[in-house]
């Protein structure tokens, strides 16, 4: 998840909590930071068939 905290984002992962050593300025630089950073983005479905994008850090992705 990227979350806005006053004016900083931050990169959070949806499966452990853990987030990104870095804060970013705007949402697309913590889109950008992603992928080279080994963050991965999923795209999800809940019952009610709602689209949503989940964010998981390296670590969780080797835990799978």
């Amino acid at each position: 998840m990227i979350e806005r905290d006053g004016k900083i984002f931050v990169l959070g992962c949806d499966v452990c909590g853990e987030t990104a050593p870095e804060l970013f300025d705007s949402f697309h630089d913590a889109v950008d930071y992603k992928q080279p950073s080994g963050w991965r983005s999923q795209k999800c479905c809940d019952e009610w068939e709602r689209i949503y994008w989940e964010d998981i850090c390296p670590e969780c992705q080797n835990a799978e």
